[in-house]
């Protein structure tokens, strides 16, 4: 874990321990949080059609917030939560406490899995806090053939304008989000902005991700400020 990495897992760790991401992803993405994860799992489900998903990992699973969703669209005979917060691992554990669920902590850099053992990833504004590279090259090496790694992140739109208003609100208006619905945060929700300047816009991120995978798909949303991608296997 680089330093970048760290603090952040630290920044996430203490809004865990209040228990406020739900609360915060509302406000953070302008109140559409639902309706974006909806349109990502439709279109997870219009790209990959398989009647047959034994294993599902959800990276960066936080709250559980993208589980919540993602099991209201595919049928998943186990569903492997992941996260490296053992904090965020004791708030699914009290989301998901039937069903045939397993909770692991550790990094998605070194997962402790076989090669070639899971049919569907997916993960949800994690990517960007994580080394690009690495982390997705780690993700594509369990992904069974035929499966697929799926992503949804907000990102660095290509419009400058439009960028230039992102980082405002992230700089400013979350962090005053943050003193209604998580006061106790405040300092925290000041840090997030840095995981937008540590990153490239959406162009800089499709050239990278045509370069290392032969498959991808992406999806940009709300002007770019979201985006979806899907890698196959």
């Amino acid at each position: 874990m680089n330093k970048h990495s760290e603090s952040i897992w630290i920044v996430n760790e203490r809004i865990y321990m209040t228990n406020s991401y739900d609360r915060m992803a509302y406000l953070m993405t302008f109140f559409l949080d639902s309706l974006i994860r909806r349109q990502f799992c439709k279109l997870l489900t219009r790209i990959y059609q398989s009647n047959n998903v034994k294993i599902c990992i959800d990276v960066g699973c936080g709250s559980g917030l993208m589980t919540k969703h993602i099991l209201n669209f595919i049928k998943c005979s186990y569903t492997i939560l992941f996260d490296i917060s053992k904090i965020a691992l004791k708030l699914v554990k009290n989301r998901f406490n039937t069903g045939n669920f397993d909770y692991i902590c550790a990094s998605i850099e070194y997962p402790p899995f076989k090669h070639s053992s899971v049919d569907l990833i997916y993960s949800a504004y994690t990517l960007r806090q994580l080394n690009l590279i690495k982390s997705l090259l780690s993700m594509y090496s369990i992904v069974r053939k035929n499966g697929i790694i799926a992503i949804l992140d907000f990102w660095n739109p290509i419009n400058k304008l439009i960028r230039v208003l992102l980082l405002i609100h992230v700089m400013f208006i979350v962090p005053f989000q943050s003193l209604i619905a998580a006061p106790r945060n405040f300092k925290d929700y000041t840090q997030v902005y840095k995981t937008l300047l540590s990153i490239g816009d959406l162009k800089w991120l499709f050239q990278i991700l045509r370069r290392v995978f032969k498959y991808v798909k992406l999806f940009s949303y709300l002007k770019g400020i979201f985006v979806m991608i899907f890698i196959f296997r």
